[in-house]
């Protein structure tokens, strides 16, 4: 399967991101998994806390409403281009989320999340690469850890 199959062939002229290769930056990435009970989308984020991960000192926030006593939550882009990509790193950073963008598919709260690919995509955890999947399950595992304060 070619890197790019789930993007379109062409790319823009000039990245939105400065530093970044148009040669790299797909004019629109199309949806290829399917998230059970919400739909279908292009990329997923999972997370269980509000802050997904950093930019140096600047905390962004994917779905700012995720917290680690919770079950989990996610938010799916359907299908991002550029300036959606632009528009939503502008939200996270903002701390006014991705989730419930326009555009953008979410879940809060949840138990279980399960996904299923048209073809393997790349699956990432905690910044260890677990390789491409066709499918995935993503489960909140609730009182699992007592905290003594």
């Amino acid at each position: 399967m070619p890197a790019d199959a789930g993007r379109t062939a062409a790319a823009p002229a000039t990245s939105p991101l400065p530093g970044v290769s148009p040669v790299f930056w797909p004019s629109r990435y199309r949806p290829g998994l399917e998230v059970a009970g919400a739909g279908r989308a292009a990329l997923l984020f999972v997370s269980n806390g509000a802050v997904y991960t950093y930019a140096g000192p600047l905390p962004l926030q994917v779905c700012p409403r995720a917290r680690f006593e919770l079950g989990l939550d996610f938010a799916a882009p359907v299908a991002p281009g550029p300036v959606d990509v632009a528009r939503l790193l502008a939200r996270a950073a903002l701390g006014w989320g991705v989730a419930g963008a326009p555009g953008v598919l979410s879940g809060h709260d949840m138990d279980r999340i399960e996904v299923a690919c048209d073809f393997p995509l790349p699956l990432q955890a905690d910044g260890e690469d677990l390789g491409d999947v066709t499918a995935a399950v993503f489960e909140a595992e609730r009182d699992a850890l007592a905290v003594l304060v």
